[in-house]
């Protein structure tokens, strides 16, 4: 599997798209850079909330897989489906 990265348009610095080779499509979610306080951007809890309503009626991306080990990126992150929304 190949992977491109690119800053998701439109979202924070802590999300960014992941494109496989082909069409399938993913976001990676991370903690910012530096100092944060332990409650914010959570991203374990945000991944454990998208876990817990997939079978439930809430629309929500699948969450794929959670990283809580910082030497793989250098801060704890999880990928869940890309979803094309329309807010129109």
């Amino acid at each position: 599997m190949v992977l491109t990265t690119s800053e998701a348009v439109g979202a924070p610095a802590q999300a960014h798209a992941l494109n496989e080779a082909g069409s399938a499509q993913y976001v990676l979610r991370k903690k910012p850079p530096g100092q944060v306080l332990a409650s914010a951007h959570a991203v374990e809890r945000e991944y454990q909330v998208l876990a817990a309503l997939k079978d439930t009626p809430v629309p929500v991306p699948k969450a794929l897989c959670l990283c809580q080990d910082s030497a793989v990126i250098g801060t704890p992150f999880y990928v869940m489906e890309h979803v094309q929304v329309d807010l129109a």
